[in-house]
């Protein structure tokens, strides 16, 4: 019987898929599909009938040690170097200048407008996005998906973030199919896989021209967005925002919010609502989130963020960060032009800006990944597994990750039936106790 070398046997079984399906891109037998699983999340299964055992699947992966220190390598030219952000050229606060524009996007709006720039400049011929419009909810429980836009109109349709894992194969194949150069918006582990896909396959290298991301605390299953649709909606709807801004009283201020022919049907607050309770508690969040420790996009072109800490305009603003020469001076050109606002600022301030990301896939990874290994769920190929082979667990960061793996592996458990306010309230008081002391400490001493 020949040895398996695939995705399934050696990343899903793991549970270290983020559902990203580049794997299908690459296996040379065809013999790797993409299938929900009961969280709705698509993962790799494959046709162990036309697998010849190859690996390209397993190395492809963002998971794996594979190609790592080769695309690290190419990233090394780069002037500045953090211990958080990685390899980069310069960093930034900005916002586009036309306000009804930066209003509609999640954080200023700087993307669409470096997207315009592109295409007018024919630099690239399409931008894949992630679109949460145009849904068939009772045919295929899709929430959001990727898709190749090549004009502005259509670009515009992506504006806004989405909190829930996203297959690309379908797009990747388009690019192949029509022979098209690309920009790609996807969160950091997924940009890993497509750098990995452009040291496997020259097309790729060559019509892949851009990686577009932002800092990732984690990402959610599809039945996170169910959850909450399940929770309020009662009708049809067409179109979900994950982040509107309507009404809003601050940056801070978001809801979660369901359309039908772009009529609000229901609408979720972050603040003080399931909503936020639910993100908080880590439910339904993906596993391989446990195992990555890239917070700002280190294989991005550009990274951008919410800028907390430094500006509260509820209108939004970036934090930015170039790792592309054409990018930066781009940035340049249309600052000097009036098109956007952007002014250099210390790296400082995007770090203070992502605390609690940086707390748990940076500065606690190494106790978490030890954890995990503990438990069976670090693959023979995994990069942090890799990372932190001969270590001990130590006894700082344990509580912490301790509460957030049982959290990630309890919640779907406890909520598989209705979720509510309080019922969050309770699940992050048992796992989070501290969290909550601090709060109530604050709020006695005015801090």
């Amino acid at each position: 019987m020949l040895k398996k070398l695939d995705v399934q046997e050696h990343i899903v079984n793991f549970n270290s898929c983020i559902s990203c399906g580049i794997c299908e891109i690459v296996c040379p037998e065809d013999c790797i599909t993409m299938v929900k699983d009961e969280y709705l999340s698509f993962k790799p299964q494959v046709d162990y009938d036309k697998c010849t055992p190859c690996l390209d699947c397993v190395r492809v992966c963002p998971d794996s040690f594979h190609l790592i220190n080769k695309i690290e390598k190419n990233s090394t030219t780069h002037p500045k170097d953090d211990k958080y952000i990685g390899n980069y050229i310069n960093s930034y606060y900005g916002y586009i200048a036309e306000t009804s524009s930066r209003i509609k996007s999640t954080s200023g709006g700087i993307l669409t407008q470096l997207f315009q720039e592109l295409i007018h400049q024919q630099d690239i011929d399409a931008v894949i996005i992630v679109r949460s419009d145009e849904l068939n909810q009772v045919q295929d429980e899709m929430f959001a998906y990727s898709s190749v836009q090549k004009d502005i109109d259509g670009i515009n349709k992506g504006r806004g973030s989405k909190y829930i894992s996203i297959d690309y194969h379908e797009t990747l194949k388009q690019i192949k199919d029509e022979n098209i150069r690309v920009a790609i918006v996807a969160t950091p582990c997924v940009c890993t896989g497509l750098r990995k896909l452009q040291e496997m396959d020259d097309f790729y290298k060559e019509h892949i021209k851009y990686l577009f991301s932002f800092t990732c605390g984690h990402t959610c299953k599809p039945m996170f967005a169910k959850k909450l649709i399940d929770f309020k909606t009662t009708n049809a709807f067409d179109e979900i925002r994950f982040r509107s801004k309507s009404g809003a009283k601050s940056a801070e201020d978001f809801k979660f919010e369901t359309l039908h022919n772009n009529n609000v049907q229901t609408n979720i607050n972050f603040q003080g609502d399931v909503y936020g309770q639910l993100w908080n508690s880590h439910a339904y969040m993906e596993d391989k989130c446990l195992k990555c420790d890239d917070v700002f996009a280190k294989h991005a072109d550009i990274t951008v963020m919410d800028s907390w800490g430094y500006s509260h305009d509820k209108k939004g603003q970036s934090f930015i960060i170039t790792r592309n020469e054409k990018l930066d001076t781009l940035l340049s050109e249309l600052k000097n032009k009036d098109i956007i606002h952007c002014e250099t600022i210390d790296k400082a301030h995007i770090i203070d800006s992502q605390p609690l990301p940086i707390l748990e896939k940076v500065d606690a990874i190494k106790n978490k990944t030890l954890l995990l290994k503990k438990v069976g769920e670090i693959s023979k190929y995994s990069y942090l597994g890799k990372k932190y082979k001969n270590e001990k667990i130590s006894l700082h960061y344990l509580y912490h990750n301790v509460s957030v793996y049982l959290r990630c592996k309890l919640s779907g458990i406890y909520l598989k039936k209705s979720i509510s306010y309080k019922k969050l309230v309770l699940f992050r008081i048992i796992f989070e106790p501290l969290l909550f002391i601090k709060k109530i400490y604050s709020k006695i001493s005015g801090q």
